[in-house]
C-alpha cells in the first residue's frame, strides 16, 4: 500500500514573468495605504501667545477686527464673576469686567458682549467657568442673560447670509461650560 504519489510543479515562463511586478506590488501596496491612511490626518494648529508681539503704538484696522477671533469667557466665583474677552491669536486679555454674581451685573456682561459682537464678528463662543463652591442659583441666573437670544437685526455684524442661517431670526452665543482648573503656583526648589 505504499503509493507515492509524486507531485510535478510546472513551471510557466508567464508566471516567471510576473514575479517582478508581483514582488514590486507586494512593497508598494503597504506603502500606498499607509499614505493613504496619514492624508486623512488633520495637523492640528498651536497659538504660542507672545510671539506675536502686537506693535503698541498701531491700532488695529477696522478690517482687521473684522477677521480678528475673539472669545468671552466667563469666570463664575461664588461672590464675584469675572468677564474678559481674550484675543484666541495673541492670548491678550481686550476687556474685562468684574461684577457681583446677580442678574444685573449678568445683563452689564451680556451688553458687553454684544458690543464686541458688533466690532468682532466673528465672536460667536462664550465659555463659561464656574467654581464648585457657586451656588445652582448663581448659575442659572447668569446663563440665562447669556444665553438669550439676541435679535439679527441689533447685529448690524452679521452678513445676509449668516441671518439666513438664524433660527427664528434669533442669534445666539455658542455657550462652552468649563470646570474651574486648579491653578498651581510653582515656586522655585520646591
Amino acid at each position: 500500500m505504499g503509493m507515492k504519489s509524486k507531485f510535478t510543479v510546472k513551471r510557466d515562463e508567464d508566471m516567471d514573468a510576473m514575479l517582478p511586478f508581483m514582488s514590486l506590488l507586494l512593497i508598494l501596496i503597504p506603502v500606498l495605504i499607509g499614505n493613504v491612511a496619514f492624508n486623512h490626518l488633520r495637523s492640528i494648529e498651536l497659538s504660542t501667545p507672545g510671539v506675536a508681539e502686537p506693535n503698541p503704538n498701531q491700532t488695529p484696522a477696522d478690517e482687521t477686527k473684522k477677521d480678528k477671533m475673539i472669545t468671552a469667557k466667563i469666570l463664575i466665583e461664588p461672590e464675584a464673576m469675572l468677564l474678559e474677552m481674550i484675543d484666541e491669536e495673541t492670548a491678550n486679555v481686550e476687556a474685562k469686567l468684574q461684577k457681583p454674581v446677580n442678574g444685573e451685573s449678568a445683563k452689564e456682561m451680556f451688553e458687553m458682549i454684544k458690543k464686541f459682537k458688533e466690532q468682532y464678528p466673528k465672536l460667536d463662543v462664550v465659555m463659561v467657568n464656574v467654581n464648585q463652591k457657586v451656588s445652582y442659583e448663581k448659575i442659572v441666573t447668569v446663563l440665562d442673560e447669556i444665553k438669550k437670544p439676541i435679535k439679527a437685526d441689533e447685529l448690524s455684524s452679521l452678513t445676509e447670509q449668516d441671518k439666513a442661517l438664524l433660527k427664528e431670526g434669533n442669534y445666539f452665543f455658542n455657550l462652552v461650560m468649563l470646570p474651574k482648573t486648579v491653578e498651581l503656583e510653582i515656586k522655585d526648589g520646591v
